[in-house]
């Protein structure tokens, strides 16, 4: 290894210390070792993972490029109470906002507004793509969530919240331009 990438590797592991020394306070993290081969086992594994982890608190998967450890970030039993007083306490139960809360605003430094600036985060579904995509250099790091879940979107929709931008990121769902009613053509409406 010559002094140049030795030196990016070591400020590289220094900020990811810093980081997760950082969000300690709320997270409970787990070290999960990975393994370059097998693209689709390895995803597997970690959303597996990732799901018993979030079994009964919110987890979320954290990967950086050039790493070969995956952290899984376990939220603490008292650190919802953190998220804020502007939050509903259903909406407090949703992974996507603890994401956003405690690592993007509170560690990183985002506002709201710069969560929704497409150059800066970037969406994808497929866990096994977006590992490839870190692992590729495409992306500098990611954050891997576990599917919302139909009783937080109940509870969330039953106080008539609206449900924060990409939390219901998943199916089935209605597909957009699906007809609900056949059109007769010959058929005459009239308005009275």
């Amino acid at each position: 290894m010559d002094r140049k990438n030795g030196s990016y590797q070591e400020a590289r592991q220094e900020c990811t210390s810093h980081f997760l020394e950082k969000i300690e306070k709320w997270f409970k993290i787990n070290q999960v070792p990975l393994s370059k081969d097998h693209g689709a086992e390895r995803a597997v594994r970690l959303k597996t993972i990732l799901e018993v982890s979030g079994g009964h608190t919110s987890a979320i998967g954290f990967y950086l490029h050039g790493d070969q450890t995956c952290y899984i970030l376990s939220l603490k039993p008292s650190a919802r109470d953190e998220m804020g007083d502007d939050l509903h306490p259903s909406l407090k139960n949703l992974d996507v906002l603890v994401l956003s809360r405690f690592i993007f605003q509170k560690s990183f430094g985002f506002s709201r507004k710069d969560l929704d600036d497409e150059e800066i985060f970037h969406f994808q579904s497929d866990i096994e793509k977006t590992i490839s995509m870190v692992d590729n250099g495409s992306y500098q790091m990611a954050f891997l969530l576990n599917p919302t879940r139909i009783e937080h979107v109940k509870e969330v929709t039953g106080h008539s919240l609206i449900m924060p931008r990409k939390s219901t990121y998943f199916y089935p769902k209605v597909l957009t331009g699906l007809v609900f009613n056949e059109i007769d053509p010959y058929e005459i409406i009239q308005i009275p």
